[in-house]
């Protein structure tokens, strides 16, 4: 297989399909002994012929993480409004991890697809290999490393000025400023083409009907067949369970209750809810009538327990409330 470097690492020149290139976490033999190819950045790159790397995208279509087959982020990445790389201010991010059984050890784990333990942080990762991991980030446009600008087909956008470095194809069709990027409202608009912004929120319902089609089709197979019963069984469990626990509730509720009631036709008196009113020169509440007398209550087991019936009142309204209590 013939290898040639490019600046995101190997690019396999049989591999490629059509115009797209295919990148490879393979390294030539020779890698070992060239020192020019011992930094990371240069010669980690992402394989998509056997194991690729799973790009994960935002509204925007910028990709902020990626994951290996074992469902585990191997680098995540940020931006500012224009495209420009950000990460946390983390200790020792600023250091990159480019010594070579640091490299070793990453390639392995990008073919096992294994998870990468307490120590690793996909963001340290991102910093300082994002950019070879995959080209695609900002809005899914391809950035060249060497002049960090991206290719929006028509037109490369320079980051950092938030412009785009040649005119607007169709001139002053386009608007007065012609080499504004997205009418300077890159939160809302997109423009991956270089020829036009684009509303975010269209290209999210378009995503969503697309989605919903393809998901319309998924439930149509014997798979989806079967997550449907699945979910059915589920729902049916779950109100079951919700049913059975008002039933437990109702039940529980009733024998207090019954328990209530007898309790309070065993009390030798009752007091009623009385509100005394409030004061006509200070507005505080009148005081509650006097509280009941004690007495003795005796169980069925021989204990003996003493009672009292006493008023609470409530300080807002009034209402003196009589409450059966237990005596020490």
């Amino acid at each position: 297989m013939l290898m040639t470097s490019s600046v995101f690492g190997y690019v396999s020149e049989n591999s490629r399909q059509g115009s797209e290139e295919v990148f490879s976490t393979s390294r030539p033999e020779t890698s070992r002994e060239n020192p020019e190819l011992q930094p990371v950045s240069r010669s980690l790159v992402q394989e998509i012929a056997s194991d690729p790397l799973a790009m994960l995208k935002d509204g925007l279509g910028s990709t902020i993480a990626l994951a290996n087959k074992g469902g585990n982020a191997v680098g995540r990445m940020n931006y500012d409004a224009f495209g420009n790389l950000r990460f946390p201010d983390k200790p020792g991010h600023g250091i990159a991890p480019c010594r070579e059984f640091d490299l070793d050890d990453i390639l392995d784990r990008l073919d096992g697809g294994r998870s990468f333990g307490f120590d690793f942080d996909a963001w340290h990762y991102g910093r300082h290999w994002g950019k070879a991991l995959t080209p695609y980030l900002y809005t899914g446009r391809r950035i060249d490393a060497f002049s960090n600008l991206y290719n929006n087909r028509n037109r490369m956008l320079n980051p950092r000025v938030g412009r785009f470095l040649s005119r607007d194809p169709i001139s002053f069709e386009g608007g007065l400023n012609l080499y504004g990027y997205c009418n300077n409202n890159p939160i809302r608009y997109t423009d991956p083409e270089g020829k036009q912004a684009t509303l975010v929120i269209p290209m999210a319902l378009i995503t969503a009907v697309v989605g919903l089609h393809y998901t319309n089709n998924y439930m149509k197979t014997p798979a989806g067949q079967t997550v449907i019963s699945d979910f059915k069984a589920y729902i049916n469990q779950a109100i079951q369970n919700i049913e059975l626990t008002f039933v437990g509730v109702a039940a529980a509720w009733d024998g207090y209750v019954q328990f209530a009631r007898r309790r309070a036709q065993s009390d030798p008196y009752s007091l009623p809810q009385v509100n005394p009113g409030k004061e006509c020169d200070d507005g505080k509440c009148k005081p509650c009538p006097k509280d009941g007398e004690e007495w003795e209550h005796t169980h069925e087991d021989g204990t003996t327990n003493r009672h009292k019936i006493v008023y609470f009142q409530d300080p807002i309204t009034c209402e003196c409330y009589p409450t059966r209590i237990h005596l020490p």
